[in-house]
């Protein structure tokens, strides 16, 4: 499964997604962002995740 969401900013709404997805039992490949806040630096948040964003502010 891929996680999509609009904004990366610290990384908490796509850790929570992915979480609770993986305790639903899916299996959670990445994660999509259209716009990536880089300097809130969300990655961090996101250890062994596969990220891709399309605009980096």
């Amino acid at each position: 499964m891929l996680n999509l969401d609009a904004v990366l900013a610290t990384g908490g709404t796509l850790g929570a997604a992915a979480a609770l997805l993986e305790r639903a039992g899916a299996v959670v490949a990445g994660a999509g962002v259209v716009l990536e806040i880089e300097a809130l630096a969300g990655r961090t948040n996101l250890p062994g995740r596969d990220v891709l964003s399309l605009l980096h502010v």
